[in-house]
């Protein structure tokens, strides 16, 4: 979150255990090029302009609405196609919101890939986080498979055309690694990534864990 001035990336524990360094690396390195491109900005000024394309269609629908009397009963014409389009336009708006998005996305995989010098830790660790994600706990309490979501839906591209994308990119593309120096097979080496036992306790929300 924030601009490339004042930002912050935060890490959650399980990406800490499950990942080692040169995979936490290539995230890091994709946050990072979000920061550096002022994404959540572009990202913020797009929510905007698709809220803004909402109030205006529905304020639109409204006065249609309001003039059907009057549509009716004179020889005053609609511009149907012109019609569609308003109640069309915030679909259309969050479309290309999306869109953008996924675009952005892959653009933040490229600057990881060229940040570390090394595009197989990001598609490392997105295999791997795809495969967590789809675990054995999941499909026990939902076994029907899930309907994939559309592709024009997803905010993120397909982990499986990103991983892809960033292999092909290894292939062809002449990378000079920057950090030789670590063994891609180490663990993170983040003691404060171990839970201290607690004791149960009640909380001040009234639930007691």
């Amino acid at each position: 979150m924030g601009t490339s001035r004042d930002s912050l990336i935060a890490v959650s524990d399980g990406v800490l255990r499950k990942l080692n360094f040169p995979e936490l690396a290539a995230i890091l390195a994709h946050e990072i090029t979000h920061v550096k491109n002022n994404d959540i900005r572009v990202m913020t000024f797009a929510a905007i302009a698709g809220r803004i394309t909402k109030i205006l269609s529905l304020l639109g629908q409204f006065l249609v609405l309001v003039n059907l009397p009057l549509i009716a009963f004179t020889e005053i014409g609609l511009n149907w196609f012109a019609l569609l389009i308003m109640v069309f336009a915030p679909l259309l708006s969050d479309l290309i919101q999306l869109g953008l998005s996924r675009v952005r996305e892959y653009d933040a995989d490229l600057g990881s890939a060229l940040l570390l010098g090394n595009a197989k830790p990001l598609a490392s660790a997105l295999a791997k986080m795809e495969q967590y994600k789809h675990n054995y706990f999941g499909s026990l309490f939902i076994p029907v498979q899930r309907i994939p979501e559309p592709s024009l839906l997803r905010t993120h591209p397909p982990t499986e055309e990103r991983i892809r994308r960033l292999l092909e990119f290894h292939k062809t593309a002449q990378l000079e690694p920057v950090a030789d120096q670590y063994d891609y097979g180490r663990e993170i080496p983040v003691p404060f990534a171990k839970h201290r036992p607690q004791h149960p306790r009640r909380r001040i929300t009234g639930f007691w864990y």
